[in-house]
């Protein structure tokens, strides 16, 4: 008879994923022998193919698409494609299919320039709603589909590994390369900023119509190492791939060179770090500093593994999910630098059900998180909106308003048909938390079901190890300048003087029409008595033929300073009260040593060190 499992269906489960992920991974050892034998054809970008390095003029820029493009289409299988250490320039747009065994390596640097018109791909443009404009998804800059065994990495295995390093052990499965950052590393460079713009301004413009940077789809067995994949102007990696490794990358996308997330930094939103779909997948050793999700787990993603992830954006994702089922997810051994949250898992609008279930994230540190340190429930975003559409109001949201608790009465419920299943927490550090640990919601009708917190301890204390951190060896990718034309500390502070003036503008607006609807119905303001009293409005008329008032005094003059006055202060009120609504959520946060929220869970369990326990577990010791 066969062999009987003694252990959970989780446990199963997790077995079973490891060893897929141990089959891809074999795969690639036996393929990386394979091609030293075989025989492939070998293309310079410059000297075989015709680019032209270190030009960014239009005719170029057009030149090095079509030619990349052209390669892919043609002559991609069976071959290798080098780019030798100058700057090669492209518009978004290349794009390849069908591609067999096809390697890419990269000494120098590719960048991408934002054309005059940001096109859609063709088989997604729809009309919108009144039929009166067209949408879609922009070109990636770079896109490929429907193809298999691929490898992007630098040049060659000799130069993979740090200075004194060897190719030797790249046939090794037990080899890590912990100094990775050394090597010599290609670029591919996505020059954000032109897409990203002004602060706020640009995302007004713009919205989500921004490319990718790199995009599969449709694809499988791809190998991606010894990269850095800068300032993306949407999501970084794009990748709809099964069988997939990433391993020894930097992924970066900021504004500042800022110790943390600035509202400047922010501005580059949507700049997820790597979001995968598909099945066994394994990221490793891999640094992330970017404003959104640094990793993001989504629909129908299974087995897949995550380790020796630093990252610093909205932390380790999964989500949004809809309404599709995700399994068998592990992240472990990671650390978070001042992420805005922390380990964040998302539902997204109220239709239909999804299911994320055996779960597990282990041995993750968090420093100072500056939002939440964990997040479980609803997706906290904004109404899904087209990418050419107005925008919706910020606070508007189908479960959990991006406002919530920030502004009052904003909105943060659990999802009434999507459900989490089997999730554990096991040896998790947070320190120098900001505000609150975090938010655990599920719903009654679809409660958050066996979820166990071990060992997830919050402390304030930082220990000596994790003080004084150097960030650049913790996030080799940071080495890379910053390149924003639209933000500096004078422009930063431009900027936000600019946002201050339409503030108090517009407070001045609304208290000069609260005074002005308060004139038109009672009369001014007149001081008597010591005290406020009501000038009527027959005597309004009176005043403005330069009536004197009690010792002589001209009335109109008192009136003016009053009303002026009254602007000031009504001013003051309003921007006192914009004040008040931003500092909410930190203030109740701050006030609260528990989960900000715990709510819908059956079956929670915290054990061995956890503290603080949410308030809807159990303890077992």
């Amino acid at each position: 008879p066969p062999p009987v499992f003694k252990g959970s269906k989780m446990q199963l489960s997790k077995m079973l994923c490891r060893v897929t992920l141990l089959s891809a991974s074999m795969w690639w050892l036996s393929y990386a022998e394979d091609e030293e034998s075989n025989s492939r054809k070998s293309y310079d970008f410059e000297r075989d193919v015709g680019g032209i390095p270190n030009d960014t003029t239009e005719e170029t820029l057009r030149h090095n698409t079509a030619t990349f493009t052209g390669f892919l289409k043609s002559d991609a299988s069976y071959s290798s494609l080098y780019f030798a250490n100058k700057t090669y320039h492209f518009y978004p747009g290349v794009y390849g299919r069908d591609i067999v065994d096809f390697h890419m390596y990269i000494n120098g640097t590719l960048r991408f320039h934002r054309p005059d018109v940001i096109e859609a791909v063709p088989d997604t443009i729809v009309m919108d709603e009144k039929d009166t404009r067209e949408i879609g998804r922009p070109w990636p800059c770079i896109f490929i589909e429907h193809s298999q065994d691929l490898i992007f990495s630098s040049p060659d295995p000799g130069s993979r590994y740090h200075e004194g390093g060897s190719g030797k052990n790249y046939n090794d499965e037990s080899f890590i390369d912990t100094e990775y950052g050394k090597a010599n590393r290609g670029v591919i460079d996505g020059h954000g900023s032109e897409f990203w713009g002004v602060p706020v301004v640009g995302y007004i413009q713009l919205r989500e119509f921004r490319p990718d940077l790199l995009l599969m789809q449709y694809t499988s067995n791809v190998l991606i190492e010894y990269l850095i994949f800068q300032d993306s102007p949407r999501w970084t990696l794009h990748l709809d791939v099964d069988n997939l490794v990433v391993r020894y990358s930097s992924v970066v996308a900021r504004r500042t060179y800022g110790d943390g997330h600035s509202g400047a930094d922010m501005t580059a939103s949507n700049t997820d770090g790597i979001d995968l779909f598909g099945t066994n997948v394994h990221v490793h050793d891999v640094d992330i500093w970017n404003q959104d999700d640094c990793i993001a787990v989504k629909d129908t993603a299974s087995n897949m593994l995550f380790e020796r992830i630093h990252g610093s954006g909205i932390g380790l994702v999964i989500g949004s999910i809809g309404e599709t089922a995700v399994s068998n997810i592990t992240f472990r051994d990671s650390f978070l630098y001042k992420p805005y949250k922390g380990i964040y898992m998302k539902f997204r609008t109220e239709e239909g059900a999804g299911l994320i279930e055996n779960v597990l994230y282990e041995n993750i540190t968090i420093l100072e998180s500056q939002q939440w340190g964990i997040w479980i429930g609803p997706a906290q975003q904004v109404d899904q909106f087209n990418m050419l559409g107005p925008p919706p109001f910020p606070c508007n949201a189908q479960l959990c308003s991006l406002c919530w608790p920030s502004v009052p009465m904003s909105t943060c419920k659990g999802h009434p048909a999507s459900q989490f299943k089997n999730i554990t927490l096991r040896n998790i550090n947070i320190y120098n938390k900001k505000g609150s640990p975090g938010v655990i919601i599920g719903s009654d009708s679809a409660p958050i079901d066996g979820i166990i917190f071990d060992n997830v301890v919050v402390s304030k204390d930082i220990p000596p190890a994790y003080q004084n951190l150097d960030r650049n060896k913790m996030f080799p990718g940071l080495v890379r300048p910053v390149d924003d034309k639209y933000v500096s500390p004078f422009k930063v502070g431009l900027y936000y003087s600019v946002v201050l003036f339409v503030a108090l503008s517009f407070a001045t607006l609304i208290a000069l029409g609260i005074a002005r609807c308060f004139n038109v119905k009672t009369g001014r303001l007149s001081p008597g008595a010591g005290r406020w009293s009501a000038i009527p409005q027959e005597e309004e008329y009176a005043l403005q033929e330069g009536e004197k008032g009690k010792g002589g005094k001209d009335m109109r003059i008192t009136s003016h300073k009053r009303k002026v006055l009254a602007l000031v202060l009504g001013s003051i009120a309003i921007v006192l009260l914009i004040h008040h609504f931003m500092s909410y959520e930190e203030i109740s946060r701050e006030e609260q040593p528990q989960y900000f929220s715990c709510e819908g869970v059956v079956g929670g369990v915290a054990t061995g060190t956890t503290w603080p326990v949410p308030s809807c577990f159990n303890y077992k010791a």
